[in-house]
Protein backbone atom coordinates (compact mmCIF):
# COMPACT_ATOMS: atom_id res chain seq x y z
CA UNK A 1 0.00 0.00 0.00
CA UNK A 2 1.30 3.43 -0.92
CA UNK A 3 -0.23 6.42 0.82
CA UNK A 4 0.47 10.12 0.75
CA UNK A 5 -0.86 12.89 2.90
CA UNK A 6 1.35 15.95 2.85
CA UNK A 7 4.81 14.30 2.97
CA UNK A 8 3.84 10.96 4.47
CA UNK A 9 4.65 7.67 2.75
CA UNK A 10 4.36 4.09 3.81
CA UNK A 11 4.73 0.94 1.73
CA UNK A 12 3.52 -2.46 2.75
CA UNK A 13 1.52 -5.41 1.60
CA UNK A 14 -1.46 -5.13 3.92
CA UNK A 15 -2.84 -8.44 5.01
CA UNK A 16 0.35 -10.42 4.36
CA UNK A 17 0.99 -12.82 7.18
CA UNK A 18 3.13 -15.88 7.23
CA UNK A 19 4.37 -18.56 9.52
CA UNK A 20 7.72 -20.13 9.92
CA UNK A 21 8.13 -23.89 9.47
CA UNK A 22 7.03 -25.84 12.53
CA UNK A 23 9.71 -26.60 15.03
CA UNK A 24 8.99 -29.20 17.68
CA UNK A 25 5.25 -28.73 17.23
CA UNK A 26 5.37 -24.92 17.68
CA UNK A 27 4.25 -22.63 14.87
CA UNK A 28 5.42 -19.01 15.13
CA UNK A 29 3.01 -16.19 14.34
CA UNK A 30 4.85 -13.24 12.86
CA UNK A 31 2.37 -10.37 12.79
CA UNK A 32 0.82 -9.02 15.99
CA UNK A 33 -2.95 -8.39 15.86
CA UNK A 34 -5.42 -7.02 18.39
CA UNK A 35 -8.62 -8.79 19.54
CA UNK A 36 -10.83 -6.39 17.54
CA UNK A 37 -8.99 -7.36 14.35
CA UNK A 38 -9.45 -11.05 15.05
CA UNK A 39 -13.15 -10.46 15.75
CA UNK A 40 -13.51 -8.76 12.38
CA UNK A 41 -11.90 -11.75 10.67
CA UNK A 42 -14.83 -13.81 11.95
CA UNK A 43 -16.95 -12.07 9.31
CA UNK A 44 -14.77 -12.26 6.22
CA UNK A 45 -15.33 -11.60 2.54
CA UNK A 46 -14.22 -15.12 1.65
CA UNK A 47 -17.58 -15.94 0.10
CA UNK A 48 -17.56 -12.99 -2.33
CA UNK A 49 -14.40 -11.13 -3.31
CA UNK A 50 -16.26 -8.04 -4.55
CA UNK A 51 -17.32 -7.38 -0.97
CA UNK A 52 -13.67 -6.78 -0.06
CA UNK A 53 -13.16 -4.54 -3.09
CA UNK A 54 -16.27 -2.57 -2.09
CA UNK A 55 -14.65 -1.80 1.28
CA UNK A 56 -11.71 -0.15 -0.50
CA UNK A 57 -14.10 1.74 -2.79
CA UNK A 58 -15.93 2.90 0.35
CA UNK A 59 -12.68 4.13 1.88
CA UNK A 60 -11.93 6.15 -1.24
CA UNK A 61 -15.36 7.75 -1.10
CA UNK A 62 -14.89 8.57 2.61
CA UNK A 63 -11.55 10.19 1.72
CA UNK A 64 -13.47 12.47 -0.67
CA UNK A 65 -11.79 11.08 -3.73
CA UNK A 66 -13.12 12.30 -7.07
CA UNK A 67 -11.54 9.47 -9.06
CA UNK A 68 -10.76 5.81 -8.44
CA UNK A 69 -8.88 3.55 -10.86
CA UNK A 70 -9.34 -0.23 -10.48
CA UNK A 71 -7.15 -2.42 -12.68
CA UNK A 72 -5.03 -5.53 -12.85
CA UNK A 73 -1.32 -4.86 -13.37
CA UNK A 74 1.57 -7.23 -13.95
CA UNK A 75 4.82 -6.65 -12.06
CA UNK A 76 7.98 -8.70 -11.69
CA UNK A 77 8.36 -10.37 -8.29
CA UNK A 78 11.82 -11.36 -7.07
CA UNK A 79 10.19 -13.83 -4.69
CA UNK A 80 8.24 -15.56 -7.47
CA UNK A 81 10.91 -15.06 -10.12
CA UNK A 82 8.33 -13.96 -12.68
CA UNK A 83 5.69 -11.35 -13.41
CA UNK A 84 2.60 -11.68 -11.23
CA UNK A 85 -0.82 -10.01 -11.53
CA UNK A 86 -1.83 -7.54 -8.85
CA UNK A 87 -5.16 -5.85 -8.29
CA UNK A 88 -4.49 -2.11 -8.10
CA UNK A 89 -6.85 0.52 -6.63
CA UNK A 90 -5.62 4.11 -6.88
CA UNK A 91 -7.58 7.18 -5.74
CA UNK A 92 -7.02 10.91 -5.37
CA UNK A 93 -8.51 11.25 -1.87
CA UNK A 94 -6.89 12.95 1.10
CA UNK A 95 -4.96 9.86 2.18
CA UNK A 96 -4.20 9.11 5.83
CA UNK A 97 -2.42 10.96 8.58
CA UNK A 98 0.60 9.53 10.38
CA UNK A 99 -1.53 8.51 13.36
CA UNK A 100 -4.13 6.85 11.12
CA UNK A 101 -1.40 4.84 9.43
CA UNK A 102 -0.06 3.66 12.75
CA UNK A 103 -3.51 2.55 13.86
CA UNK A 104 -4.02 0.69 10.57
CA UNK A 105 -0.67 -1.10 10.86
CA UNK A 106 -1.35 -2.07 14.47
CA UNK A 107 -4.11 -4.39 13.14
CA UNK A 108 -6.91 -4.06 15.62
CA UNK A 109 -6.87 -0.64 17.28
CA UNK A 110 -9.86 1.49 16.33
CA UNK A 111 -8.70 4.75 17.92
CA UNK A 112 -5.47 6.39 18.97
CA UNK A 113 -5.45 6.82 22.73
CA UNK A 114 -2.53 8.83 24.06
CA UNK A 115 -1.91 6.24 26.76
CA UNK A 116 -1.46 3.59 24.06
CA UNK A 117 0.68 5.65 21.69
CA UNK A 118 3.99 4.03 22.57
CA UNK A 119 2.54 0.51 22.36
CA UNK A 120 0.79 1.21 19.04
CA UNK A 121 3.93 2.74 17.55
CA UNK A 122 5.99 -0.28 18.62
CA UNK A 123 3.44 -2.74 17.22
CA UNK A 124 3.07 -0.83 13.95
CA UNK A 125 6.80 -0.60 13.32
CA UNK A 126 7.24 -4.29 14.12
CA UNK A 127 4.40 -5.32 11.78
CA UNK A 128 5.70 -3.12 8.99
CA UNK A 129 9.17 -4.70 9.13
CA UNK A 130 7.69 -8.21 9.13
CA UNK A 131 5.31 -7.46 6.27
CA UNK A 132 8.11 -6.07 4.13
CA UNK A 133 9.98 -9.37 4.43
CA UNK A 134 7.13 -11.25 2.74
CA UNK A 135 6.20 -8.55 0.25
CA UNK A 136 7.12 -8.98 -3.45
CA UNK A 137 7.72 -5.23 -3.69
CA UNK A 138 11.15 -3.64 -3.60
CA UNK A 139 12.30 -0.05 -3.24
CA UNK A 140 12.22 0.46 -7.02
CA UNK A 141 8.57 -0.55 -7.21
CA UNK A 142 7.65 1.68 -4.28
CA UNK A 143 9.62 4.60 -5.70
CA UNK A 144 7.91 4.28 -9.06
CA UNK A 145 4.46 4.20 -7.49
CA UNK A 146 5.28 7.11 -5.23
CA UNK A 147 6.14 9.12 -8.34
CA UNK A 148 2.49 8.83 -9.42
CA UNK A 149 1.65 11.38 -6.73
CA UNK A 150 3.75 13.97 -8.54
CA UNK A 151 2.57 13.39 -12.12
CA UNK A 152 2.17 16.43 -14.39
CA UNK A 153 4.28 18.50 -12.00
CA UNK A 154 1.47 18.68 -9.45
CA UNK A 155 1.65 17.44 -5.88
CA UNK A 156 -1.18 14.93 -5.45
CA UNK A 157 -2.70 13.33 -2.41
CA UNK A 158 -4.25 9.90 -2.45
CA UNK A 159 -3.88 6.23 -1.66
CA UNK A 160 -2.66 3.32 -3.73
CA UNK A 161 -3.59 -0.24 -2.74
CA UNK A 162 -1.97 -3.25 -4.41
CA UNK A 163 -3.26 -6.77 -3.73
CA UNK A 164 -1.06 -9.64 -4.78
CA UNK A 165 -1.15 -13.43 -4.42
CA UNK A 166 -4.55 -13.53 -6.15
CA UNK A 167 -6.47 -16.75 -5.63
CA UNK A 168 -6.17 -19.47 -8.23
CA UNK A 169 -8.62 -22.15 -9.30
CA UNK A 170 -6.49 -24.83 -10.88
CA UNK A 171 -4.09 -23.18 -13.31
CA UNK A 172 -6.30 -20.11 -13.79
CA UNK A 173 -6.93 -17.17 -11.50
CA UNK A 174 -10.37 -16.92 -9.88
CA UNK A 175 -10.64 -13.44 -11.38
CA UNK A 176 -10.34 -12.68 -15.06
CA UNK A 177 -9.97 -9.33 -16.76
CA UNK A 178 -10.93 -8.64 -20.33
CA UNK A 179 -12.35 -6.16 -22.82
CA UNK A 180 -15.95 -6.23 -24.00
CA UNK A 181 -18.44 -4.13 -25.95
CA UNK A 182 -19.86 -2.90 -22.64
CA UNK A 183 -16.49 -1.70 -21.39
CA UNK A 184 -13.49 -3.33 -19.76
CA UNK A 185 -14.37 -5.49 -16.79
CA UNK A 186 -13.03 -7.66 -14.00
CA UNK A 187 -15.20 -10.71 -13.44
CA UNK A 188 -15.32 -13.78 -11.22
CA UNK A 189 -14.34 -16.60 -13.57
CA UNK A 190 -16.99 -19.05 -12.35
CA UNK A 191 -19.78 -16.50 -13.03
CA UNK A 192 -21.68 -18.16 -10.23
CA UNK A 193 -24.96 -16.62 -9.10
CA UNK A 194 -25.25 -16.06 -5.35
CA UNK A 195 -28.04 -18.03 -3.74
CA UNK A 196 -31.07 -16.13 -2.46
CA UNK A 197 -34.48 -17.35 -1.20
CA UNK A 198 -36.92 -17.70 -4.08
CA UNK A 199 -34.14 -17.45 -6.65
CA UNK A 200 -35.31 -18.06 -10.24
CA UNK A 201 -32.69 -16.11 -12.18
CA UNK A 202 -29.77 -18.07 -13.58
CA UNK A 203 -27.93 -14.93 -14.68
CA UNK A 204 -27.26 -12.08 -12.24
CA UNK A 205 -24.33 -9.99 -13.62
CA UNK A 206 -24.08 -7.99 -10.39
CA UNK A 207 -22.90 -11.19 -8.65
CA UNK A 208 -19.86 -11.78 -10.87
CA UNK A 209 -19.19 -8.57 -12.82
CA UNK A 210 -17.33 -5.84 -10.95
CA UNK A 211 -18.56 -3.27 -13.47
CA UNK A 212 -22.21 -4.26 -12.96
CA UNK A 213 -21.74 -4.12 -9.16
CA UNK A 214 -20.02 -0.73 -9.10
CA UNK A 215 -22.71 0.72 -11.39
CA UNK A 216 -25.25 0.48 -8.55
CA UNK A 217 -23.09 0.54 -5.40
CA UNK A 218 -23.98 4.16 -4.49
CA UNK A 219 -27.33 5.94 -4.39
CA UNK A 220 -25.67 9.29 -5.00
CA UNK A 221 -22.47 8.63 -6.97
CA UNK A 222 -20.01 11.50 -6.74
CA UNK A 223 -16.78 9.68 -7.54
CA UNK A 224 -15.75 8.60 -11.02
CA UNK A 225 -14.72 4.95 -11.08
CA UNK A 226 -12.64 3.42 -13.85
CA UNK A 227 -12.12 -0.30 -14.47
CA UNK A 228 -9.12 -1.13 -16.64
CA UNK A 229 -9.17 2.49 -17.76
CA UNK A 230 -12.83 2.45 -18.83
CA UNK A 231 -15.33 4.70 -17.02
CA UNK A 232 -18.08 2.94 -15.06
CA UNK A 233 -21.40 4.60 -15.87
CA UNK A 234 -23.42 4.79 -12.66
CA UNK A 235 -26.93 3.39 -12.90
CA UNK A 236 -29.61 4.76 -10.58
CA UNK A 237 -31.82 1.72 -10.08
CA UNK A 238 -34.98 3.72 -9.26
CA UNK A 239 -34.78 5.66 -12.52
CA UNK A 240 -34.66 2.48 -14.59
CA UNK A 241 -38.14 1.43 -13.41
CA UNK A 242 -41.62 1.73 -14.95
CA UNK A 243 -45.00 1.85 -13.14
CA UNK A 244 -43.18 3.38 -10.21
CA UNK A 245 -44.77 3.92 -6.81
CA UNK A 246 -43.16 5.98 -4.03
CA UNK A 247 -44.18 4.93 -0.53
CA UNK A 248 -43.38 6.96 2.60
CA UNK A 249 -44.12 5.29 5.90
CA UNK A 250 -43.05 4.85 9.50
CA UNK A 251 -41.94 1.75 11.35
CA UNK A 252 -41.79 2.11 15.13
CA UNK A 253 -41.61 5.87 14.70
CA UNK A 254 -38.79 5.89 12.16
CA UNK A 255 -39.31 7.01 8.54
CA UNK A 256 -38.93 4.68 5.56
CA UNK A 257 -38.87 5.82 1.94
CA UNK A 258 -39.49 3.01 -0.55
CA UNK A 259 -39.63 3.07 -4.36
CA UNK A 260 -41.21 0.12 -6.18
CA UNK A 261 -41.49 -0.48 -9.92
CA UNK A 262 -41.14 -2.89 -12.85
CA UNK A 263 -38.11 -3.43 -15.06
CA UNK A 264 -38.25 -5.32 -18.33
CA UNK A 265 -34.59 -6.38 -18.16
CA UNK A 266 -35.05 -7.98 -14.73
CA UNK A 267 -38.30 -9.58 -15.94
CA UNK A 268 -36.44 -11.18 -18.84
CA UNK A 269 -33.84 -12.51 -16.38
CA UNK A 270 -36.65 -13.84 -14.14
CA UNK A 271 -35.31 -11.66 -11.36
CA UNK A 272 -36.81 -9.45 -8.65
CA UNK A 273 -36.09 -8.07 -5.20
CA UNK A 274 -35.32 -5.05 -3.04
CA UNK A 275 -32.07 -3.05 -3.18
CA UNK A 276 -31.28 -2.02 0.40
CA UNK A 277 -28.89 0.90 0.86
CA UNK A 278 -27.36 2.16 4.10
CA UNK A 279 -25.80 5.64 4.16
CA UNK A 280 -26.12 5.57 0.38
CA UNK A 281 -24.07 2.37 0.01
CA UNK A 282 -25.61 -0.86 -1.33
CA UNK A 283 -25.76 -3.53 1.38
CA UNK A 284 -28.13 -6.13 -0.09
CA UNK A 285 -29.29 -6.54 -3.69
CA UNK A 286 -32.37 -8.50 -4.80
CA UNK A 287 -33.53 -9.03 -1.22
CA UNK A 288 -36.62 -11.24 -1.31
CA UNK A 289 -39.50 -10.18 0.95
CA UNK A 290 -43.19 -11.05 1.25
CA UNK A 291 -44.59 -13.24 -1.53
CA UNK A 292 -41.27 -13.10 -3.39
CA UNK A 293 -39.91 -15.85 -1.17
CA UNK A 294 -42.50 -18.57 -1.75
CA UNK A 295 -43.98 -17.42 -5.08
CA UNK A 296 -41.26 -15.45 -6.89
CA UNK A 297 -42.99 -15.90 -10.25
CA UNK A 298 -45.78 -13.57 -9.09
CA UNK A 299 -43.38 -10.65 -8.55
CA UNK A 300 -41.17 -11.30 -11.56
CA UNK A 301 -39.54 -8.07 -12.73
CA UNK A 302 -40.54 -6.08 -9.61
CA UNK A 303 -37.65 -4.09 -8.11
CA UNK A 304 -37.59 -1.97 -4.97
CA UNK A 305 -35.11 0.64 -3.72
CA UNK A 306 -34.87 1.79 -0.10
CA UNK A 307 -32.26 3.56 2.01
CA UNK A 308 -32.59 2.23 5.56
CA UNK A 309 -30.17 4.64 7.24
CA UNK A 310 -32.88 6.13 9.47
CA UNK A 311 -34.30 2.71 10.23
CA UNK A 312 -30.96 0.97 10.83
CA UNK A 313 -29.03 3.73 12.60
CA UNK A 314 -26.93 1.42 14.76
CA UNK A 315 -23.62 0.44 13.10
CA UNK A 316 -23.76 -2.89 14.92
CA UNK A 317 -26.86 -3.84 12.92
CA UNK A 318 -24.78 -4.02 9.74
CA UNK A 319 -22.52 -7.03 9.30
CA UNK A 320 -18.78 -6.24 9.23
CA UNK A 321 -18.67 -7.27 5.57
CA UNK A 322 -21.38 -4.68 4.80
CA UNK A 323 -23.15 -7.31 2.71
CA UNK A 324 -25.97 -8.22 5.12
CA UNK A 325 -27.81 -6.91 8.17
CA UNK A 326 -27.86 -8.53 11.58
CA UNK A 327 -31.07 -10.45 12.20
CA UNK A 328 -32.34 -8.17 14.96
CA UNK A 329 -36.00 -7.65 15.81
CA UNK A 330 -36.01 -4.14 14.34
CA UNK A 331 -34.69 -5.49 11.05
CA UNK A 332 -37.40 -8.17 11.06
CA UNK A 333 -39.97 -5.37 11.42
CA UNK A 334 -38.48 -3.70 8.36
CA UNK A 335 -38.66 -6.93 6.36
CA UNK A 336 -42.32 -7.38 7.30
CA UNK A 337 -43.16 -3.83 6.25
CA UNK A 338 -41.32 -4.20 2.94
CA UNK A 339 -43.10 -7.51 2.32
CA UNK A 340 -46.50 -5.93 2.93
CA UNK A 341 -45.80 -3.02 0.59
CA UNK A 342 -44.43 -5.35 -2.09
CA UNK A 343 -47.43 -7.68 -1.98
CA UNK A 344 -49.89 -4.80 -2.19
CA UNK A 345 -48.01 -3.31 -5.11
CA UNK A 346 -48.10 -6.62 -7.00
CA UNK A 347 -51.83 -7.08 -6.29
CA UNK A 348 -52.74 -3.56 -7.37
CA UNK A 349 -50.75 -3.72 -10.59
CA UNK A 350 -52.18 -7.12 -11.47
CA UNK A 351 -55.72 -5.78 -10.92
CA UNK A 352 -54.97 -2.70 -13.03
CA UNK A 353 -53.75 -4.88 -15.89
CA UNK A 354 -57.09 -6.73 -15.81
CA UNK A 355 -59.08 -3.50 -16.26
CA UNK A 356 -59.15 -2.22 -12.69
CA UNK A 357 -57.59 0.98 -11.46
CA UNK A 358 -55.23 1.34 -8.54
CA UNK A 359 -55.02 5.13 -8.68
CA UNK A 360 -55.68 7.00 -5.46
CA UNK A 361 -55.35 4.02 -3.13
CA UNK A 362 -53.53 4.42 0.18
CA UNK A 363 -51.17 1.72 1.38
CA UNK A 364 -51.63 1.28 5.12
CA UNK A 365 -50.56 -2.27 5.90
CA UNK A 366 -47.27 -2.86 7.71
CA UNK A 367 -47.54 -6.64 7.85
CA UNK A 368 -46.81 -9.38 5.39
CA UNK A 369 -50.08 -9.92 3.54
CA UNK A 370 -48.99 -13.24 2.09
CA UNK A 371 -48.28 -14.64 -1.35
CA UNK A 372 -51.82 -14.86 -2.77
CA UNK A 373 -51.01 -13.03 -5.99
CA UNK A 374 -52.05 -13.64 -9.60
CA UNK A 375 -49.20 -14.67 -11.87
CA UNK A 376 -47.65 -11.97 -14.04
CA UNK A 377 -47.99 -12.97 -17.70
CA UNK A 378 -46.68 -9.98 -19.64
CA UNK A 379 -43.41 -8.19 -19.25
CA UNK A 380 -43.84 -4.57 -18.19
CA UNK A 381 -42.17 -2.01 -20.39
CA UNK A 382 -39.25 0.05 -19.18
CA UNK A 383 -38.80 3.55 -20.54
CA UNK A 384 -37.09 6.74 -19.50
CA UNK A 385 -40.47 8.39 -19.14
CA UNK A 386 -41.54 6.36 -16.18
CA UNK A 387 -44.86 7.10 -14.49
CA UNK A 388 -44.81 7.74 -10.77
CA UNK A 389 -47.43 7.67 -8.06
CA UNK A 390 -46.79 8.69 -4.47
CA UNK A 391 -48.38 6.89 -1.53
CA UNK A 392 -47.99 7.80 2.12
CA UNK A 393 -49.00 5.41 4.83
CA UNK A 394 -51.69 6.62 7.22
CA UNK A 395 -49.70 5.81 10.33
CA UNK A 396 -48.08 8.52 12.43
CA UNK A 397 -44.51 8.80 13.59
CA UNK A 398 -45.52 7.18 16.83
CA UNK A 399 -47.24 4.23 15.20
CA UNK A 400 -45.83 1.09 13.64
CA UNK A 401 -48.26 1.54 10.73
Amino acid sequence: MVNKRKHNLVSTDVGSTSRSPKRKGICKNYVHAGPAYLETLGQTHGGWIFGAIAEIVDNSKDARATKLDVSVEYHHSDIHGEKIPMLALIDDGHGMSHDELLVMLSLGNKKFHEDDRERIERTSEYNLVIMSKFSPFNEYFIGGKFALFGENGQGRLGTQVYIWNLEKSGSDFSLEWHRSNNGDDIVIRSRRTRQRPGQLAQKVPLDYSLRAYLEVIFLDPRMKIFIQGSLVKSRLVAKSLDKTKIIDGYILGKPVHLILGHCKQEWERMNSGIFLYWHGRLIEAYKRVGGMVQHPENSRGVIGVVDVTDRVSDRDMVNNTKQTFQEWESYAELEDWLGGMLDKYCNENSEASEGGSSAGRNTTSTSNVGPKLPAVEKAPRCSRRWSTSTVRTQGSKDDSS
